[in-house]
């Protein structure tokens, strides 16, 4: 093996080294999907929250006092006391997915401060 072949291959190890290392640190989150559902004849424009990794589902009313479905989601989230990470969205499908480090509160569940939310299913 000659020397530059020799060089190649370290330099792929370190490569490897470093992105397994990288890899290492990237972080695990909880993901919600939320989608707009529009207006029936008997109910309103609604928001539609999945949880990603538990496939739990939930439905409340858009409140128009927002600009989004993303920020009546992360309220919704907030009041159940979800920590709220990150967001990104679908930009075809317009489909957001709010990030979480909290894989403990149930998407469902009332805490103190949700009696404020409105939820006409």
């Amino acid at each position: 093996m000659d020397r530059t072949s020799s060089n190649i291959i370290n330099n792929d190890i370190k490569a490897v080294s470093c992105l397994k290392k990288a890899l290492n640190e990237v972080q695990h989150v909880r993901g919600f999907a939320v989608k707009m559902l529009g207006a029936t004849n008997h109910r309103s424009d609604r928001v539609r929250i999945t949880d990603t990794r538990r496939g739990d589902t939930v439905v409340i009313s858009y409140n128009s006092d927002y600009d989004s479905i993303k920020e009546c989601a992360m309220e919704y989230l907030w009041l159940r006391g979800i920590t709220i990470d990150s967001f990104t969205i679908n930009e075809a499908t317009k489909i957001y997915t709010i990030n979480s480090h909290d894989f403990t509160t149930d998407l469902n569940a009332h805490g103190n401060k949700s009696s404020i939310i409105k939820e006409n299913i």
